[in-house]
């Protein structure tokens, strides 16, 4: 959906993201309100109908960033909308966040993670593996450490993540 907003010059209508991406309108219009309400789009309505570009919330920090990110990634050839997704879900869970915090400040062992981010033994793994996986995180003998992400888009986001509160 992004990609094809960011192909068009001017603001779409709900009506015509979803007859071009093929979903209903009532799926278009909630995905559209949703990127919206992340302060991805600014929404417009004439008449009976609301229009959506691409424009980030100046209310909203790092909003700018996140888009211009997301414009290079989606733009490249060689990036795929799978990967930028992947990247993405390394940060789709307020733990995972609150882990990489915390593995950036030092807590470096299972059991110094568990503790910052209040979670039992099994989430801080799991969530620790997702982050792994992501190219967030590297498993070393002793720990983890933060990993510095492959892609600069992934650099963004992680930049965004340890900048939030």
């Amino acid at each position: 959906m992004l990609r094809y907003l960011m192909t068009r010059q001017a603001p779409v209508r709900v009506t015509d993201v979803a007859a071009e991406l093929r979903l209903s309108v009532p799926a278009a219009s909630q995905y559209l309100r949703t990127l919206n309400s992340r302060g991805l789009l600014k929404a417009t309505r004439r008449s009976r109908h609301v229009f959506y570009e691409l424009q980030s919330d100046p209310t909203l920090p790092s909003t700018e960033a996140l888009l211009q990110a997301l414009r290079c990634a989606l733009g490249a050839r060689d990036k795929s909308a799978e990967s930028v997704f992947k990247d993405l879900t390394g940060f789709t869970h307020p733990r995972r966040v609150a882990l990489l915090r915390a593995v950036a400040q030092g807590a470096y062992r299972v059991e110094d993670m568990r503790n910052r981010i209040a979670a039992s033994q099994r989430a801080t793994l799991r969530h620790a593996r997702k982050l792994v996986h992501r190219g967030y995180l590297v498993k070393h003998k002793d720990g983890y450490r933060v990993a510095k992400p492959r892609s600069r888009f992934a650099q963004t986001l992680m930049k965004i993540a340890m900048a939030s509160h």
